[in-house]
């Protein structure tokens, strides 16, 4: 491993860094995205399954 690099090399290893740092944080965004995407959908499940829970409640308590 040399200990001095060319200016052109320091350049093109900053620049990997940089792109290597941006991939992360898309992927990164992604990652968040698929969680608050999955919340939501857990949300709404939550929600369905309340309002079947209190379909299912009026409908026996109209067979009374």
């Amino acid at each position: 491993m040399h200990l001095f690099y060319r200016s052109d090399d320091l350049k093109a290893l900053q620049k990997q860094y940089f792109v290597s740092k941006l991939r992360l944080h898309d992927e990164q965004m992604k990652l968040i995205a698929a969680k608050m995407e999955m919340v939501k959908n857990q949300g709404e499940f939550y929600r369905n399954m309340t309002n079947v829970q209190a379909q299912t409640r009026k409908m026996t308590e109209n067979e009374q």
